[in-house]
């Protein structure tokens, strides 16, 4: 990939935040409406999308192959990020919600709200990749309700195995793959209704993040230096693991190891600070929630600086 031009294709969907900071910053929307939109997100668009992208891919046994390489993989690099990241931050790690919630930012990445947007852009008319970030997808579900709900709560009540399988993820893709290996297309208007609602998934995705950016007050990007670690580890140690893991010999296309490399950088999930509205401490959750509204925030935009370097290993 020319390093030029997804530079500017990633500052380019960038730029579609600016209309959701501007609807936020000037308080046009309420701040509740991030969330509601985010739910939207989670629930509708991008399902749909991942059903549509199942259906406009002619099915063949490669695709699958490269699904369960790629899954494999992913929980082997957040395996082997999870105890850098638990070795780094691990200081006073029982009391000190601050290292915890690094931690966890460290290991999951965006790869739906951001990940799905990014490799619409860099691979057009390439409905498989979407396919293929179903792989990183399942694999966050399940840090994010184990993992990531002890992380931020210290509670094990909060873990759960339950919405580890019955989350909107799980339920499109047990949706799609049945149809997918058999074949079976939809009838063609409800396949539109399917791309049209898919289809707001980008802007939308863009939208919520250009929200969030207006919740980040500038003096917050440089009072923990330690944010910064969790940024490094996922936007550049986290990629170059995976790379390292890819040398291996593998039955997988270029395309499904390009699209795996990219995913692995994408910046910290928003399902962290998800995860610390839902079940972070009354005492301390404010504070946690600007802290991983910063990691998110500047994560995401220094990945435009770095996943294009990234698409530049051989």
């Amino acid at each position: 990939m020319d390093f030029t031009v997804t530079l500017i294709s990633l500052i380019t969907l960038l730029a579609l935040t600016i209309p959701g900071y501007i609807l936020r910053k000037f308080n046009i929307v309420r701040r509740e409406m991030i969330k509601e939109l985010s739910i939207i997100l989670l629930y509708v668009s991008q399902p749909f999308l991942l059903v549509a992208s199942f259906q406009k891919v002619k099915y063949e046994t490669q695709i699958m192959i490269n699904m369960g390489y790629l899954m494999l993989f992913t929980l082997v690099c957040v395996l082997i990020v999870s105890a850098i990241s638990l070795t780094i931050f691990s200081k006073n790690f029982k009391t000190n919600y601050g290292n915890r919630l690094l931690t966890f930012a460290s290991i999951c990445g965006n790869y739906g709200f951001f990940g799905i947007p990014v490799l619409e852009i860099l691979f057009p008319n390439t409905p498989e990749v979407i396919i293929y970030s179903t792989s990183c997808l399942l694999v966050l579900n399940l840090f994010s309700w184990t993992l990531g709900a002890y992380l931020v709560s210290s509670d094990k009540k909060y873990i759960s195995l339950k919405k580890v399988i019955i989350n909107p993820t799980v339920i499109a893709v047990l949706i799609a793959i049945p149809l997918f290996v058999t074949e079976t297309k939809m009838p063609a208007q409800m396949l539109k209704i399917c791309e049209y609602i898919g289809n707001i998934t980008t802007p939308l995705s863009m939208l919520v993040l250009g929200m969030r950016f207006s919740e980040v007050h500038f003096k917050d990007i440089f009072v923990n230096w330690k944010n910064y670690i969790a940024i490094i580890i996922k936007l550049l140690v986290s990629p170059l693991i995976m790379y390292g893991l890819l040398q291996i010999p593998l039955p997988i296309t270029e395309t499904a190891r390009m699209s795996l490399l990219i995913l692995m950088g994408m910046p910290p999930a928003i399902i962290c600070l998800t995860t610390v509205e839902c079940f972070g401490r009354e005492d301390i959750k404010d504070e946690l929630a600007r802290q991983a509204s910063t990691v998110v925030i500047v994560g995401t935009i220094l990945s435009t600086l770095t996943i294009p370097l990234i698409t530049l290993l051989p």
